[in-house]
Order: C-alpha cells, then sequence, then structure tokens
C-alpha cells in the first residue's frame, strides 16, 4: 500500500511538473502530454506491486504463471472442503444421534440401577450391539458378494447356453444343407421319373397312332374288297328306338320317315331305286323262308300294330333293319326289320365288371391289362346281358384310343403300389339298344370290392369318361357301317 500511496504521489507529482514546464511530446498538446505521463505512472503501479509480490514470494509467481490450475485445484478443494463439510455434519449427525441413544441407555441404566455392575452391563450392551452392527455389515457385505457372485454365475450360464444354441445352430445349418441336397437328389430323381413316363407316353401314343393307322389300312382294303357288294346278307342298316305310348298311326309315320333316312344312306353307298321310289324294300321280319316276303306296307302296319300293344310291358322297343341277301352296286336293298324290347339293362353307377391289377407291375403292362380288361370283360358282359352291338366303323378308335385315359388310371394304379381294384362304371342309363357306356374306377385297396356285375357303384363318373349315348327320342335312327363282320358289344367310353 505504501509502495502504491508513494507512486500514485510522483505519478501526480510529475503530471503537474510537466503541465507546468508545458512539455509537448509526441505532437500531443501540454495537457494531452500531462495525461499521458499521469496514465502511465498510473500503469506501474500495479506492475511494481506485481513485480514486489513476486520477489518477496515464489508462490505467487505460480500463482500468476499456474492460474488455470490452481483455479481448477481451488475449485477442486472447495468441493472437497464441502464433501467432508457434509460429511462432518453427518458425522456430527450421527454423533448426535448415538450420544442420544447412549443418553437413553444411561438413562435407562440411571432409572434401572445406579449400581456400577449396571453401568457395565449397558457398556458390555452397547459394545453388542456394536458388534451386532458390524456382523450385520460383514453379512451384508458377504449377501452382496455371494450375489453378485450368483449373477456372475448366472452371466456364465447364459453365456455356456448361448454358446451351445450357437452350437445347434450350425449343426442345425449342417442338418439343413444335407437335408437340401437329399431334397435335391429326389428332385432330380422326380424329374429322371417324369422324362421316364414322358418317354413312356410318347412310345404308348406311337403305338397307339400306329394301330390306328393298321387300322385304317384295313378298313381301306376291305373297302376295296367289298366294292362289288353295297351290303351283305344280314348286314345292319340302321336302328331305332319307338316308344309303345304312340298310337299306330304315329309309329307308322316314324317308321316311314326312318326307311327314308336308310334309303338316302344306301343311295349313298350305291344302291339303286326300286319300284317303291326308295333304295330299300323291306320284305318281312326276317321269319319267313328265302323265297318267300311280305308286302312293304303290310309289314308295316304289323310292325306298327305289334309295338303299340306292347305298352303293358315295355315302354319302347329297338327296331332294326337287316340286309336280307347280297346286294349290289345299282339293285335295290332288301330288308328284314325286326323289333325287340329295350329294357334298362344298367343303371347310371352301376358297377358292370371288376378286376385286379397289380400296382407294381411297369405302366405298359398296366395299361396292357386295362385294355385287356376292357375289350375282353366288359365286353363279354355286354353279350351276357344281352346289349346290342354296335355297328359303327369307328368303334375301335373311340373305345381303346383313348390313350390319356388310360394313362391316368394306370398311373392311379401305380401310385397305390400294390393290387388295387379297378371297376368299369356305367356312365348312363343302359338299355337294350346300347351303346354300353363305363368309365374305370380306381377303389382303394382298403375300400370294399364292388360287385362282379349289376352292383350300384355310387362313385361320380372320372372326367375322363367318354360317352356315345343312345337316342332318346322317338324315331332318331343309328344307322351304321356294315362290314359283314360287328363287334359283339361295345364300349365307348373309359
Amino acid at each position: 500500500m505504501a509502495v502504491g500511496m508513494l507512486i500514485a504521489y510522483i505519478g501526480d507529482r510529475l503530471g503537474t511538473f510537466v503541465g507546468k514546464k508545458r512539455i509537448s511530446k509526441f505532437g500531443l498538446r501540454p495537457r494531452h502530454t500531462a495525461i499521458l505521463y499521469t496514465t502511465i505512472t498510473g500503469g506501474i503501479i500495479p506492475l511494481l506491486t506485481l513485480l514486489v509480490f513476486v520477489w518477496i514470494r515464489t508462490d505467487f509467481e505460480h500463482a500468476v504463471t499456474d492460474y488455470g490450475n490452481v483455479l481448477a485445484k481451488t475449485n477442486r478443494l472447495i468441493k472437497q472442503n464441502k464433501d467432508l463439510a457434509q460429511s462432518a455434519v453427518d458425522a456430527q449427525a450421527k454423533a448426535s444421534q448415538s450420544e442420544a441413544e447412549l443418553a437413553s441407555v444411561k438413562a435407562h441404566e440411571a432409572r434401572a440401577s445406579k449400581s456400577a455392575a449396571d453401568r457395565i452391563e449397558a457398556l458390555h450392551a452397547k459394545e453388542a450391539v456394536q458388534e451386532a452392527i458390524y456382523t450385520n455389515s460383514i453379512k451384508l457385505s458377504q449377501s452382496q458378494l455371494a450375489s453378485a457372485n450368483a449373477s456372475l454365475g448366472n452371466a456364465n450360464a447364459d453365456l455356456t447356453a448361448a454358446k451351445a444354441q450357437l452350437a445347434s445352430a450350425r449343426t442345425e445349418r449342417h442338418q439343413t444343407a444335407e437335408s437340401l441336397k437329399l431334397y435335391e437328389r429326389r428332385v432330380a430323381d422326380a424329374q429322371k421319373t417324369v422324362e421316364d413316363k414322358e418317354r413312356d407316353v410318347a412310345r404308348l401314343n406311337n403305338h397307339y397312332r400306329t394301330l390306328i393307322a393298321l387300322n385304317d389300312d384295313l378298313q381301306h382294303r376291305n373297302q376295296q374288297l367289298e366294292t362289288t357288294n353295297v351290303y351283305h346278307t344280314g348286314d345292319e342298316l340302321g336302328r331305332t328306338v319307338l316308344y309303345t305310348s304312340e298310337t299306330p298311326d304315329q309309329i307308322r309315320t316314324r317308321l316311314t320317315g326312318w326307311l327314308e333316312s336308310l334309303s338316302r344312306t344306301a343311295a349313298h353307298r350305291g344302291a339303286g331305286t326300286g319300284p317303291n321310289g326308295r333304295d330299300i324294300v323291306v320284305q318281312g321280319d326276317g321269319s319267313e323262308a328265302q323265297d318267300q316276303s311280305i308286302p312293304e306296307d303290310d309289314s308295316l302296319d304289323t310292325l306298327a300294330e305289334h309295338i303299340a300293344q306292347s305298352g303293358s310291358t315295355v315302354g319302347s322297343v329297338v327296331v332294326v333293319a337287316n340286309a336280307r341277301f347280297n346286294s349290289t352296286l345299282g339293285e335295290q336293298v332288301r330288308l328284314d326289320i325286326q323289333s325287340f324290347d329295350n329294357l334298362l339293362v344298367f343303371s347310371k353307377g352301376d358297377a358292370v365288371a371288376t378286376t385286379v391289377i397289380d400296382g407294381r407291375l411297369p405302366q405298359e403292362q398296366v395299361v396292357n391289362q386295362l385294355v385287356h380288361f376292357v375289350s375282353e370283360k366288359v365286353q363279354r358282359v355286354a353279350i351276357e346281358k344281352a346289349i346290342m352291338p354296335t355297328i359303327d366303323a369307328n368303334t375301335l378308335g373311340r373305345s381303346y384310343g383313348q390313350a390319356d385315359h388310360l394313362l391316368d388310371t394306370a398311373a392311379k394304379i401305380q401310385e397305390a403300389g400294390t393290387s388295387t381294384q379297378v371297376v368299369a362304371v356305367a356312365s348312363d342309363d343302359v338299355f337294350t339298344n346300347g351303346p354300353l357306356t363305363v368309365h374305370l374306377e380306381v377303389v382303394p385297396p382298403t375300400s370294399t370290392p364292388s360287385a362282379e356285375s349289376n352292383s350300384t357303384h355310387n362313385a361320380h363318373p372320372l372326367d375322363t369318361a367318354v360317352r356315345d349315348t343312345a337316342p332318346s327320342m322317338p324315331g332318331e335312327s343309328l344307322t351304321g357301317h356294315s362290314g359283314g363282320h360287328r363287334n359283339p358289344s361295345t364300349v365307348t367310353g373309359l
């Protein structure tokens, strides 16, 4: 302080001296020069003060040069002092509490007994309490340590489980890769099987086309051999269904229309027109001798009366026209017409015939057995049931040419992989006039077999069924081909 006062005094005197002498420095006016000297002198005061402090105490130099660290240290010390003060306050509070407890104990001891033994006992009790506190603290620490150890054990168990899951995942990935390879091999095998089946289908189709070509060639050769004859003796020109509920005149009208249709067919084949204006003439019902004949009108009237009178026993009859003699080109065809009761032989869904085929056989053998079943066993049932044969020249192609349908049935049999029952089921109601329309159904090995014939089969028809239905309206004719040989029966759908 004294140094500062001295320097201030000197500065004041220096300013007064410069002012009186009107000294001018740095181009300033004397007044401003005096102010400058006074200001510089005032700045020297703190500088000298600082130098004096540094000269007196070296610690002050460190405080000035390392002010940031000192300030941080000071703040830290202040915080520590606050914490220590708070700890002291807490300790004092605990001490006060302890003193209060001690006072309470002492008061209790004083009230209980004034003897020194009681005081000693109280002191022992206090020591026991403190020991219990210490013991509880130790137990609490041990409990916390045990809990920490348990948590560590759980963490180790979780780690072990995670490692096990990782190993399991790796194993599953390996197994998945192996399964994928297995499935790929199975797919490759399945593709190879499909390719084999496709080759079998192509081979069967080629075989089928070969058979059709051979059949066409055979028919062509037969036609070449028969160019001289329009019809042979006994050849069927056609058939029609007439209903017994109609009157004789209505039946006669339908018969006349049907004969006109047969005449046009005969003319197309090369027959000649006769005295009655048609290419055909009815000469009887087939019961007369070869050299005898009945006038056409009489034959038709007799037949119409017979059909009308049959209404009490049957609902319809089939009228069939057959060639009475061989007919050459340009010659009128002479006919016999006969009637047959048109009875219901099979209802739709009835089992016509059954067979058993081993599904473990190759596809070609299964298809061959199916063809044999249809062409032999079903045909035999048709003959036994007196179903009238089909005379269509294309019957063979339609009946046994559905290669895709046979292959579908064969595939179902092979899918069963064991001896499997196959049932030929009537696709429609079948009457005496035919045709017998059936489709094939594969019965699972666990199912109850259907009857050999005339048993009801309620399964729905297969989508692959192909049907040639008989005419359902009166007078609708079924004209056909006469080649001298007729199939004993016809299965027109698979």
